[in-house]
This record gives C-alpha cells, structure tokens and sequence, in this order.
C-alpha cells in the first residue's frame, strides 16, 4: 500500500522504506491554528454567491467559487456529507487558484477518528507478512543509523510513527488489498471521535496529492532505498507542501478557511506513547527542505520548472538540501567488497535490493539524533516554510554512502547483527569531520580497544551494545559493526586490526594496519553541548520539536 499522507506532529508518517510493509510516500505535519484562519470554525461572508460558469474555468469547482461563502456549514457537530462535499469542492477550486491547475476529477473524501485510524493501522500490518529476512534488514539499517536498537523491532517503531503523528492521507494503490481504505480515496483523521471534525488545509494538501496522481505521474518511480524514497518526495511532498503554504497565507486575508479550534497538541497523537524522535526527523527532511527547494525553482522560473521536476527529481537528497547542486553533483555509486567469513552472510531479499543507502539527510539525522559534535537546537531555523535544515559541515560535501547488513543462522533468534557501511565524500577533509562527528558518538558512550586501531566499545548496558571499527582512507570512511570486537573481522577481514600500543589520543596520527584498509587512527573526544545526545541520554529537543510542530500544526498534514 502506497500513502500520500498528511502528519500531526512536525514530521511525516515516516516516509517510504524500500522493504517497508505500508510505504509511506510522503507525510505531512500538522500545525497551530494561525490567527489568519478563523477561530469560530465557521467561514464567515468574503463575497456573495456568484453564477456558475458555461464551463469549468480555474477557480471554480462543482458549484463553488474559490472565494464563495459556504452556507450552512456547521463543523462544531462534525460534518455531514454534504457539508464536506462543499467544502472540498471549495478547497478544490482554491487550489486551482494557487497551483493554477485545474481538477477533473473530484476524490471520494472521508473523516475517521483516530482510534479508528490506529486500528486500521494495525490491521493492516497484520494482514502483511513480513519474512525474516526482511525484517533483519530493516532492523540492523536503522540500528546502524543508531535509531532502533537490538531490543525493538523497526516495524513496531514504524508503526508507532505513522499511528501517532499521521493526520490525513490519500491512498495512491492499495497494493495490500486492504479493505480498510480505497484506492484514489482521501481518509482525514480527527481528534474528535464523536463529532469528528476536519482541516481544510490538511484537507487542501490531500487534495493536491490526488491532483499529482492524475496528472503528473507520481507512481513512476522506482523506491528501491530510504534514499530514494525522500528524494522522489522532494518533489512530490515538496511541490504539495509549498502549495499548502501559499493556500494558508490567503487565510484570513482573502479567504476563510475550516479549522478545528482546537486540536490535541500532544506529542504522541492520543496514543499514549511518543514516537521516535530520529525516525521522526529522519521522514521530515523532504517537508522541510522540499517545500524551500520547490519554492526556489517557481520563484527563478514559474510553475513550469516544477512541473519538469517531476521528470527530473533530485539524484540525492543532497540536492535538494542544498539547491544550488540540483542535477549538478550525480551521487557515487559506492561498491562495498564482501569481505566476511562464512559465518556471515547478507540477507537475500524477494523484491528488493539487499543494501541501504541512506544519503546526507540520513547522515545527518543519525549525527543529530545521537552525536554530541551536532547540537541538539542546530536543526531548527524558526522560518515556517522549512522549519528544519538538515544541512551541517559534519554531513556536507557527501557523495555517496552504502551498507550492507551482515547476520548469522542465529540472528533471528538472539538479534545480534552486523553492518559494513561505507561513504565517499567530496574531499578527505570532509571525510575526517565526518568521522570526527561520528566517533565523538563512540567516545560520548564507550571507550576505544586498546590494542586495536580505530576500534571502539559500547558497555554492556547501553543500547547499542556492539563493537565498532572506524577507518579513513583519503575520502572514503567505512563504518564496521559486530556484537564483539572479535567479531569484526569477521564480518569484515581486516577490521580492527591489532596494533602493539593503545590507540593514540592525537586525531591525526596514521597507524600502520594489516594492509586491509588504510586508516587514520584517532580519538574522538566528545564535544559538549545543551545535554545529552538524543538516543544516548535525555531527549533535550522534545520541547522544541513539538513547539514546531505546534506552530506548522495547520499546514504541514
């Protein structure tokens, strides 16, 4: 099952994963209700009725001007469905007006609770069978972005994410046959169960998906990484999110628009448990940098540039994170050596690649989420069109990046798995601050081996209780990762190799190893900041992501 879909919270409904069960294609967070909306819930007069047209003209939509007066429209004891056949008709035509594009076809649209929502979720993913070697891939990918530890499954966590900060969707295939939703439907979620109530502007974004499904050929692409899945997005919920902002800034100046007056603001969307915080940023990046990015092309060169942009979306998430290398700077396609013993092997998957790949965004939300080299406020920008940047000089100059997971015939049974996780960068000094970012985690948390380069140790009662070898070669940096410090080497030979000293405290001291991998050995110190690492300590960010999300509570669904 393929989701457009609208989130509560600052970030999305968790973007798509490549071997995900239901893929989300895009999320978007909900915000505040501003003081350009009415706070009555109820449109007041902008201009009389006005005669339907000969023909359908941009503006108007199955009877409703953009700027008409919606008679009769009572939200304050839910809506009945005639009263949302209004006002999606309405939202339609605005949207003709801010896109200048023009609908032919009206979605079905329907408003649940979301214990109803939850439900659905959790049926859903009951009705899908995930084998065992996809569900070691996905757990070991997000356990080396140090998000999902060996104790917690990735789809409970997922679903956790989309149970508790989706606010609306529209379903693009139903792939799953579930009988929960329809294909080419909009379901939007209300906090209010007995009268449930609904967002125009969530309502306007949903709408807009439905448009891109009709017209621009949004199920073209191919989704094969976590990558990719958030740079096809920077288009799609990009170009929809920037939609979304231009609608609401025409509320209350031109137009009236529905907003429930109040929504919950809790941080885990009435399911009594909050979600995590680096998947949660992790799925924001293409409804932050997207709409900016998207925003850039219309303002050089009209809507027409972004149309094109869906024949040509970013080749990385770097692109759009940083505009100005938009189709200017190909990512490397990183080859990564199988260099293990056979006890270790990489999972086989049916239908999908048996590698991640999860670009500077993904880089970036890891460092922020757990390494105190990145302060914990150092994402947030205070601007409502993108809220977050996910650009830092630990993850810029990217080029590249491929992992791999490495299980046993146990791994199954004990979760203990292992990772070689390689990127490439523009130069070797970006190469070392990233390393530097990364080892600062190592060295915040555990100790380096003695007797082993470039070799660090969890304790026992840490999360990510694992042994981690850390080498620089010029501008590549591999990441290897086992249960043990034994064990490194055998996922990949010549990891960790043994040195006749401890590891030195100089950062650019060159070890000799055993030929293997050429590495620059060093000691991250960590680097102090506001608290504590996300993940590795007390979340001290909470507050103002949720503040954010507050703020963007109307737009971004």
């Amino acid at each position: 099952m393929t989701l457009l879909a609208a989130s509560l919270l600052v970030a999305p409904a968790v973007g798509a994963t490549a071997a995900g069960t239901d893929a989300a294609a895009g999320a978007t967070p909900s915000a505040s209700q501003p003081a350009a909306i009415s706070a009555d819930d109820t449109a007041t007069d902008m201009v009389d009725s006005r005669p339907d047209p000969d023909e359908d003209v941009q503006g108007w939509e199955n009877g409703y001007w953009h700027n008409e007066t919606l008679s009769n429209v009572t939200p304050d004891d839910g809506y009945t469905d005639a009263e949302i056949d209004k006002v999606v008709a309405r939202s339609m035509a605005r949207i003709e007006v801010v896109r200048g594009v023009e609908f032919e076809v009206t979605p079905p649209v329907r408003v649940i609770s979301r214990e109803e929502y939850v439900s659905n979720v959790r049926e859903r993913r009951q009705g899908v069978n995930v084998s065992t070697a996809a569900r070691l891939h996905q757990n070991a990918k997000f356990e080396a972005l140090l998000m999902v530890d060996e104790e917690t499954d990735y789809f409970d966590a997922q679903q956790q994410l989309q149970s508790s900060t989706i606010g609306g969707f529209y379903v693009l295939s139903n792939a799953s046959g579930s009988d929960s939703v329809e294909e080419g439907e909009i379901v939007l979620i209300s906090e209010d169960a007995e009268n449930p109530r609904l967002s125009e502007i969530t309502l306007a974004q949903e709408l807009f998906h439905s448009y891109q499904d009709k017209n621009l050929r949004i199920d073209r692409y191919n989704r094969t990484t976590e990558e990719d899945s958030r740079r096809i997005d920077a288009i799609i919920e990009g170009d929809g999110n920037y939609v979304d902002y231009l609608y609401e800034q025409r509320c209350g100046n031109e137009w009236t628009c529905f907003q429930p007056s109040s929504q919950s603001e809790s941080d885990d969307g009435g399911t009594g448990q909050r979600p995590n915080l680096g998947l949660f940023v992790y799925s924001f990046v293409q409804y932050s940098e997207g709409p900016a990015w998207v925003h850039d092309l219309h303002r050089e060169n009209g809507w027409d540039a972004v149309d094109e942009a869906y024949a040509n979306p970013p080749r990385s998430t770097e692109q759009f994170i940083h505009p100005e290398k938009y189709l200017q700077d190909p990512p490397t396609d990183v080859t990564v050596a199988d260099r293990s013993n056979d006890e270790w092997y990489v999972p086989q998957l049916e239908g999908g690649v048996n590698y991640a790949v999860f670009g500077e965004a993904g880089l970036y939300s890891m460092l922020w989420f757990a390494s105190p080299a990145v302060p914990r406020e150092d994402i947030l920008t205070r601007r409502e069109l993108d809220p977050y940047d996910y650009a830092h000089e630990a993850t810029t100059g990217w080029d590249g990046d491929k992992l791999y997971p490495y299980v046993t015939d146990e791994s199954a049974e004990t979760g203990e798995m292992g990772y070689v996780w390689k990127s490439v960068w523009d130069t070797s000094t970006d190469a070392r601050e990233f390393a530097d970012a990364y080892r600062a985690i190592l060295a915040s948390a555990g100790e380096p081996v003695a007797g082993h380069a470039n070799t660090w140790r969890l304790p026992a009662d840490h999360p990510f209780d694992d042994a981690f070898y850390v080498a620089v070669e010029g501008s590549t940096v591999t990441i290897v990762n086992a249960p043990t410090v034994a064990e490194l080497s055998e996922v990949r030979s010549g990891a960790a190799p043994q040195v006749a000293t401890p590891t030195p405290p100089a950062a650019d001291a060159e070890t000799a190893t055993d030929g293997a991998d050429e590495t620059e050995t060093a000691t991250a110190t960590a680097t102090a900041t506001d608290g504590a690492a996300p993940g590795f300590g007390l979340v001290v960010t909470v507050a103002a992501l949720v503040a954010v999300g507050v703020m963007l509570r109307r737009r971004r669904r």
